[in-house]
């Protein structure tokens, strides 16, 4: 893999940055990018896929006894959920670097653990039950990030549906269904910032002198809700 040549653009520029202090300017320019069209591409994907989940769960329940029953809607959202995944984490890259023209897997669990996307806590009242028992249910970046397994098991069930059909029975299952999902909404997030698909959307305005915000009333995840404030990386 070759080295990684660090761009010119700032970080703000390629992903969400959580700063304390940031300008009108710098706020403004978040905010656009939370309401570009790139981002409500990416929105409507998003939405479109979780309600197909939603869906499933009309047939098999989210609960421990059903976690490996698979089926070709699970097939479906496990292949557009990390299909995003992996289309936000080119565009990132590609941003950061100059010389990263072809990423792959192994850039982007470089990327995963560089911006800390285990550090985004997610949160599912409806999935509450079975996150007990699997406890990185909606934690799709931690074993990558503990170095116990070099690629998400979502992603390896990703690479052989879309390769092998007749795995379906083996890795379309409502787990990796749930993870990979998991994985989509928290690198949306991490690029672009809460109030996308998830979290609060805020317009920010300059009045007397002093940054304020307006709150916006938008459609996020149905699913998934987030305990994260900041938004951490590493330099």
């Amino acid at each position: 893999m070759n080295k990684r040549t660090r761009s010119t653009l700032d970080y703000y520029e390629c992903f969400y940055v959580e700063e304390s202090t940031k300008t009108l300017s710098r706020q403004l320019y978040q905010y656009q990018q939370k309401i570009s069209e790139e981002s409500l591409n990416l929105k409507l994907s998003y939405i479109l896929i979780e309600d197909m989940l939603i869906d499933a769960f009309k047939y098999i329940l989210p609960v421990e006894e059903n976690k490996h029953c698979s089926s070709m809607m699970f097939s479906s959202i496990i292949r557009e959920s990390s299909n995003i995944y992996e289309i936000v984490s080119k565009t990132i890259l590609k941003k950061m670097y100059e010389n990263v023209t072809k990423p792959n897997i192994h850039d982007f669990v470089f990327l995963s653990k560089k911006l800390k996307l285990n550090s985004v806590k997610i949160e599912s009242s409806l999935l509450n039950p079975l996150s007990k028992s699997e406890k990185n249910l909606l934690k799709p970046f931690q074993k990558i990030e503990s170095g116990e397994i070099e690629k998400p098991e979502w992603w390896n069930a990703y690479n052989k549906i879309k390769h092998s059909p007749n795995s379906t029975k083996e890795h379309a299952t409502l787990l990796n269904a749930i993870s990979s999902l998991a994985a989509a909404n928290i690198i949306i997030t991490k690029y672009l910032g809460p109030g996308v698909v998830l979290g609060t959307l805020f317009k920010p305005k300059e009045q007397d002198g002093k940054l304020l915000f307006e709150i916006i009333n938008i459609q996020t995840s149905k699913l998934f809700t987030t305990s994260t404030n900041s938004f951490s990386f590493d330099l």
